[in-house]
């Protein structure tokens, strides 16, 4: 069973870096936006844990690499103008996922 976890997270992984370049090279994200870097950044963490496990030091530190790349491209990206910051704002009070977080994060609803 654990193999099978280990290789849900590596192909993830994949799912993630392919959609993204597929994505960007359609011209659907930008380049240097959020979302295509979160997805570079998201990649870069499964990747490099799958790695891990399977013991890949040349992998590993490829995706070190390839997530500071993404983490620095996201930090410009939010902290370039303040627009980004107005942005998240709007996305958290917009949408439900502040209300999601809450409901999950104190655990299962009991049933009486």
């Amino acid at each position: 069973m654990e193999y099978y976890f280990w290789e849900s997270v590596g192909w993830t992984a994949d799912i993630f870096f392919v959609s993204a370049y597929a994505l960007v090279s359609r011209k659907k994200l930008d380049p240097e936006g959020a979302a295509y870097n979160s997805m570079n950044l998201i990649g870069a963490v499964l990747y490099g844990t799958y790695a891990a496990y399977k013991i890949a030091i040349p992998v590993i530190v490829l995706e070190i690499i390839w997530g500071s790349i993404a983490a620095s491209a996201l930090w410009k990206a939010f902290s370039m103008t303040a627009k980004a910051l107005v942005l998240w704002e709007w996305f958290l009070t917009k949408t439900k996922i502040p209300a999601l977080w809450k409901r999950f994060s104190r655990g299962p609803e009991k049933k009486s």
